[in-house]
């Protein structure tokens, strides 16, 4: 009975740390955002802005380690009365080899970052028409 129970456990605790959220990341709001271009290379392949989502292909180096972090940062100072969305792409790793790696991203634009009134979507330098 005691290994029913300890099995139990076991099974029922790789199921509840098994997310099912998707892998998406919030859009971080940070004001006076200061972008510092730290990564040697990172390109933004595609972008797309779905109801309430960013998405995007990116090539970025690597290829030692897998941790690779993407942040993608809105400051409200830089939007200011402005007709694009602008997003700023941030890849944080301590990964020093240069093969050319790419990812897809998608960041959730909350309603506090989402402007209605904007005709463009600017992440980086990657800038697309909104329709």
């Amino acid at each position: 009975m005691r290994s029913f129970l300890l099995i139990t456990c076991l099974v029922v605790s790789l199921f509840a740390c098994n997310s099912t959220k998707p892998l998406d990341h919030d859009i971080q709001v940070k004001s006076n955002f200061e972008f510092s271009q730290q990564d040697v290379f990172i390109e933004i392949q595609e972008l797309s802005l779905q109801s309430d989502s960013v998405n995007m292909a990116v090539q970025f180096k690597g290829g030692c380690k897998n941790d690779h972090r993407f942040e993608c940062v809105y400051d409200p100072e830089i939007n200011k009365k402005s007709d694009t969305l602008k997003l700023s792409l941030v890849h944080f790793s301590d990964d020093r080899c240069f093969s050319i790696l790419k990812k897809d991203l998608s960041f959730y634009l909350m309603p506090s970052v989402k402007k209605h009134d904007v005709q463009y979507l600017r992440v980086n330098s990657y800038t697309i028409p909104i329709q």
